[in-house]
């Protein structure tokens, strides 16, 4: 909102809602050009990200991680990890992992391997090369849908036998992945499923969501519908897709993942891409959610950067970067597996971080046509006594000068004055570190001369 007075050269830009980042070059009032450990929680209100704490540090390179039944099972260096204890499952390949829990067993791809989590036993899950008899297809990415373990690799789309996926015969005699016709020579709609999807490259991940399977090649959306073999029914939605089947989460009932063109939306019909504000060259992505935020490690071809997506107020903040292998949820918190073995849990009430947080804005906008003079800053804020706060501006470009350093006192209002500042484009930064709330600021502008020669 602007407040012109009418009897000067000054006008008064007021923000009392926060928008979110906006890193395109021109930005509207409340959205923000930087906010590193934000958060959109209390909308409109802008807050300090939650703590993080290392849940535990795992040995060897991190490939995978999955929380199933109050257990946390890790794959680090090529050894299964059970609550932070080796099992005797190891010598698994030098890669990512893709894992689930299916009838009491941890399911580990590409290896095809299999973790009983009562008895200990372990293994392959098939023998043999497939399709033979008591073989597993190889599968690079799987999940679980209706009773059964669907898997992708190359053009292939997997799906084993309902409530079954072992290779060798079960107690009633059919088989995981290779039982396609019953006793009497017909179909077997409790059986296994295989379907080739030719073009578009590779599969490159696999979800369950609403009541369908979504398959994504890097350019190519399919849908598996159906409850049984002889009613499967394969659909192509569109020629949008993912480069990592670890970016891809279901949020706020809405499916989310990345592609090379940004990070798109899914909730039927046709995706929606929701990233283009934060103006991010995306090379490959890792994400995770808790249901309402989705968490995203972005490689942008230089570094890694860690965002999170408020799927409540449709807006991204950035966090302080982490190099995640994979997210797991467990018990509503989302758990980081990292390179550097930490596993951290985000957002955890009970950490002890002192979060350093910061978030800047632009008058670039308003001053498009004519130069201008910041005059004044006022911030309505609520912190914890002591809380140390920073004001610094830059002026088309220039380095940053603080302006103002100070501890929060009882005060919600800070006045900051500012020096001759005339110029096209004035970015202010406010930042801090502890737990703060930001309701709302006013900036005093003077008005200049055009910069029309």
């Amino acid at each position: 909102m602007i407040l012109q007075d009418k009897k000067s050269d000054r006008y008064i830009r007021q923000v009392s809602e926060f928008k979110g980042l906006n890193r395109l070059p021109v930005s509207s009032d409340g959205e923000l050009l930087t906010s590193m450990n934000m958060k959109f929680d209390l909308y409109p209100v802008l807050s300090v990200r939650g703590g993080r704490t290392v849940h535990r540090t795992v040995t060897g390179t991190p490939q995978g991680i999955l929380f199933a039944k109050d257990t946390e099972y890790v794959v680090s260096g090529g050894i299964l990890y059970k609550d932070g204890e080796a099992t005797a499952l190891t010598g698994l390949a030098d890669s990512t992992k893709s894992m689930v829990e299916f009838w009491g067993k941890i399911f580990i791809f590409p290896d095809a391997k299999y973790y009983d989590t009562v008895t200990g036993n372990h293994g392959n899950i098939g023998t043999g090369v497939y399709p033979a008899e008591g073989s597993c297809p190889d599968m690079d990415f799987v999940c679980v849908h209706n009773n059964r373990i669907w898997g992708v690799k190359g053009n292939y789309i997997y799906a084993s036998s309902s409530g079954y996926a072992m290779g060798e015969a079960g107690a009633d005699g059919r088989f995981g992945w290779t039982q396609f016709y019953d006793a009497a020579g017909n179909p077997d709609d409790n059986g296994s499923f295989f379907q080739e999807v030719a073009g578009y490259g590779d599969f490159t991940g696999i979800v369950s969501w609403d009541d369908r399977i979504v398959a994504l090649k890097e350019r190519c959306h399919h849908e598996i519908n159906g409850s049984y073999p002889s009613n499967f029914a394969l659909s192509t939605i569109s020629k949008t897709g993912t480069i990592d089947n670890r970016s891809i989460a279901e949020v706020n009932s809405r499916l989310m993942y990345a592609s090379r063109s940004g990070i798109y939306i899914y909730a039927g019909g046709v995706e929606n891409e929701c990233s283009r504000k934060l103006y991010e060259n995306i090379e490959g992505a890792v994400a995770g959610t808790d249901g309402s935020r989705y968490y995203v490690c972005i490689d942008n071809g230089t570094e890694k950067k860690l965002y999170m997506y408020n799927a409540m107020t449709d807006m991204w903040t950035e966090e302080t970067p982490l190099d995640v292998t994979a997210f797991s949820l467990y018990r509503g918190c989302v758990y980081a597996l990292c390179a550097d073995g930490k596993i951290i849990k985000m957002g955890d009430t009970a950490s002890t971080e002192n979060v350093n947080w910061s978030f800047s804005f632009s008058d670039y906008a308003d001053s498009v046509y004519a130069n201008s003079s910041i005059r004044k800053l006022i911030l309505k804020m609520k912190a914890p006594t002591g809380t140390p706060i920073r004001v610094s501006l830059s002026t088309d470009g220039k380095f940053f000068e603080t302006l103002k350093e100070y501890t929060f006192s009882d005060e919600t209002m800070q006045t900051v004055k500012f020096p001759l500042n005339r110029g096209r484009e004035h970015i202010i930064r406010v930042e801090g570190e502890g737990d703060i709330e930001i309701y709302g600021y006013q900036l005093t502008v003077q008005k200049g001369g055009e910069n029309i020669v």
